[in-house]
């Protein structure tokens, strides 16, 4: 027995001695744990910040999103949206919009005329064959009370309206005098009170009743005042309820609220 324990013990004579091997061994297992700790609560992290972030998403997507200020009472809903002025490049390109509405209207040439446009009010120069037929100035109110359409021969009186697509409107005719002919209608929108006055002036001066005559007829001012795509160029927050200095001069005056 003597012999075999020292033939084993020459047997490990050239092993180097275990030291801190056994040690080391758990040190190595003790970080492949931690990194693979590491790795799962880094895995765990990337899948919360995918889900939260496809939940943002689809919510935005889905769910309609509520903007602008309250509507206050008595106020048309349709004029909630936005209560600050257009910009001029709005103003001047719904300028061009209505422009090409009352070309086709009239069958003459109409470009918005310098000023074009202010908050509520709209301004055209009209040609015919390059001569010069006038202007025709646009102007927005807003009356959901109800309106009294003007009488010219009785300011206290109230004019029966005649009716068209929703609007109930009057048109008035000066065209006695040779050297200030105009047409004018106003037109109020039944759904909610918004109301659209065109003012047609022929050239002033003339000396002559067919040279000077407005660049719409009284029907074709009335068909400017009820159409749709020419209301339709105003802004919800744009009114001459209040007038400016620059808001038309109408001849028919649109009563105050």
């Amino acid at each position: 027995m003597n012999v075999l324990d020292e033939q084993l013990g020459r047997a490990f004579d050239d092993e180097p001695p275990i030291g801190n091997a056994v040690d080391a061994v758990f040190r190595r297992v003790e970080q492949l744990r931690k990194r693979r700790i590491r790795r799962l609560l880094l895995i765990g992290l990337c899948a919360v910040v995918l889900v939260a972030g496809l939940g943002y998403g689809l919510t935005s997507a889905l769910l309609p999103t509520a903007t602008g200020p309250a509507r206050t009472p008595g106020q048309p809903a349709d004029r909630v949206a936005d209560r600050s002025a257009p910009t001029v490049d709005q103003q001047t390109t719904t300028a061009d919009a209505a422009a090409a509405a009352l070309a086709r209207i009239s069958g003459l040439t109409v470009e918005p005329r310098d000023p074009a446009a202010g908050p509520g009010w709209r301004q055209y120069s009209v040609f015919a064959a390059g001569q010069s037929r006038g202007t025709i100035e646009i102007a927005a109110f807003w009356k959901p009370d109800g309106l009294c359409l003007p009488v010219l021969a009785d300011p206290k009186a109230c004019a029966l309206p005649q009716h068209s697509a929703g609007t109930e409107y009057a048109r008035y005719a000066w065209d006695n005098d040779v050297d200030w002919q105009l047409t004018e209608a106003i037109a109020r929108r039944l759904t909610d009170g918004r109301t659209i006055a065109v003012l047609a002036t022929g050239r002033r001066n003339t000396g002559d009743a067919g040279t000077g005559r407005p660049p719409l007829t009284g029907r074709q001012s009335a068909d400017a005042a009820t159409d749709p795509g020419i209301g339709a160029v105003f802004g919800a927050a744009e009114g001459c309820d209040d007038p400016a200095v620059s808001c038309p001069q109408l001849r028919a005056k649109v009563p105050a609220g």
